[in-house]
């Protein structure tokens, strides 16, 4: 589904990304983790082709993420989520439609994806009114429309609360029960730990450690003691 082979990507002066591999197979939900300023944003860039690497590369389904084939079917939340407040979710959600696929059964299902991420009853609420968590929900309600198997999630918990952080776990075991592919990038390890079926730990624009959940943690680890061991053992050196 994902596969990354020696990813190099600088920022003028500062490597952002430094020899990056790593697979992902379909269906499997996998998480990008590491510190602030890892890197785990720049893989994402690269993926979905808003960034070009400088070495290396990125494919999606075998396709070279630098073709606009490789991004159909795609879905993508952001970090910092923001829309036009002038409109209501219903009416956002169309134009992503329109945007995305011009499907009408996708179309016809919105007030069933809005209810799906928790926005039942705020569909004709003006998006400018909506508060932080509302507004991450109505990401990730546009981020779904015509996704058919990769969603790829920047920081997805970001202004959720508890019953809404859990909700958004059991959409995604849901999607991933469908045959979806999940990436993500989060600093929630307990999150990770429960949903997850592998891992890319990097710190300083390099891998220190991938695969299996159950193969980077250690016997009597939980996901957050192994992270912090890998982080500062690269510290040290």
């Amino acid at each position: 589904m994902i596969e990354l082979v020696d990813i190099i990507k600088s920022y003028g002066r500062s490597r952002a990304l430094d020899g990056v591999s790593f697979k992902i197979s379909p269906g499997e939900v996998f998480a990008l983790l590491g510190p602030n300023g890892a890197g785990k944003t720049s893989v994402i860039r690269v993926l979905l082709g808003f960034t070009k690497a400088d070495k290396g590369s990125a494919k999606i389904n075998g396709v070279s993420v630098q073709s606009k084939l490789a991004r159909a079917g795609v879905g993508y939340l952001p970090e910092i989520v923001q829309f036009r407040s002038r409109l209501n979710a219903c009416s956002f959600l169309r134009r992503m439609v329109s945007l995305k696929c011009k499907d009408k059964n996708t179309r016809a299902q919105i007030p069933v994806l809005l209810e799906k991420v928790g926005l039942g009853g705020k569909e004709r609420q003006k998006i400018g009114t909506y508060s932080k968590g509302m507004m991450q929900r109505l990401g990730l309600a546009a981020a779904l429309i015509c996704t058919k198997h990769l969603l790829i999630l920047d920081e997805p918990t970001t202004g959720l609360d508890p019953i809404r952080t859990r909700e958004l776990r059991l959409l995604l075991q849901e999607l991933k029960e469908r045959g979806v592919t999940i990436l993500l990038n989060s600093h929630q390890l307990s999150e990770v730990e429960r949903l997850c079926d592998g891992a890319a730990i990097l710190n300083r624009g390099k891998i220190l450690a991938c695969g299996k959940l159950t193969d980077i943690i250690g016997t009597d680890e939980t996901l957050e003691d192994a992270f912090i061991r890998y982080v500062s053992e690269d510290k040290k050196r």
